[in-house]
């Protein structure tokens, strides 16, 4: 088994997985450089990528090694998705073309609301969501935050409270890790495993997504009780945060070694 890690700055996460699999007596090829073309280690047996979402879109176009990615992007979508969970998200959200929301009738779709939450449909995330105002909205074209999300579908949502977050890593439907999390980290707080109900929840989630993918990264969020389901991500390229590394490297492992049996 061989893992095919980025190190960046901008994916903090990578140097500390590296560091790990390193203990463990793991072969780890590091990625520290992001030319226009990197140079890809030769045809391995087993591999497994980790790092950015960029870093792991160009290694799953490099045929010899692509089988180390496990996120499949296009089941990532909100759009293909939400079918799933749609129950489990807790607030109301649609689907609009980027063009349309300078001109949707905002009090009409969402009466009573003045902000509203704005995602981009493809896990590749074209931007961050953010919540907008609804006047903002109404010149969007104008806003930077779409510059790269043009052609694309975004989902919009009601604002609600989300309360605590956690990071729930499922294979097969079944937890293997979790995590708070913060954006940005706060290194006064310290990161702790999510409550029984969050796991379960994340679970619950997972079993309905395995046609998205068979291992995946289950956001939720806990409102005193109040659970919502927040996003699905790939693991190729999920912070860690608090959660268990080793738990994390093993559950991949398992997962490569099955997929290419």
């Amino acid at each position: 088994m061989e893992w095919i890690v980025e190190i960046s700055p901008e994916f903090s996460d990578g140097q500390r997985v590296a560091d790990y699999l390193k203990t463990q007596g793991k072969i780890v090829h590091e990625m520290t450089d992001r030319p226009s073309t990197l140079v890809w280690p030769r045809a391995l047996e087993t591999s497994i990528g980790y790092g950015s979402v960029n870093f792991c879109l160009r290694m799953s176009r490099q045929p010899a090694i692509c089988e180390g990615i496990f996120d499949w992007y296009i089941g990532l979508r909100c759009s293909t998705y939400y079918n799933q969970v749609y129950d489990m998200l807790g607030r109301n959200a649609v689907f609009l073309p980027y063009g349309a929301l300078e001109h949707v009738n905002y009090a009409t779709m969402f009466p009573g609301h003045k902000k509203l939450f704005v995602r981009p449909d493809a896990s590749i995330k074209e931007f961050d969501g953010k919540i907008f105002s609804v006047e903002d909205l109404k010149r969007a074209n104008e806003l930077p935050e779409f510059s790269r999300n043009r052609d694309g579908l975004v989902v919009v949502s009601e604002v609600v409270r989300m309360g605590k977050e956690y990071r729930v890593f499922c294979r097969g439907g079944e937890a293997i890790c979790s995590s708070s999390y913060q954006i940005p980290p706060d290194p006064d707080v310290a990161f702790v495993p999510a409550p029984q109900d969050v796991v379960l929840y994340a679970e619950e989630a997972s079993r309905r997504l395995l046609d998205s993918g068979n291992i995946l990264a289950i956001d939720v969020a806990d409102d005193h009780g109040v659970l919502r389901l927040v996003e699905i991500n790939g693991v190729n390229s999920a912070g860690l945060y608090g959660c268990n590394i080793g738990k994390f490297v093993d559950a991949m492992e398992a997962e490569a070694l099955e997929r290419m049996a």
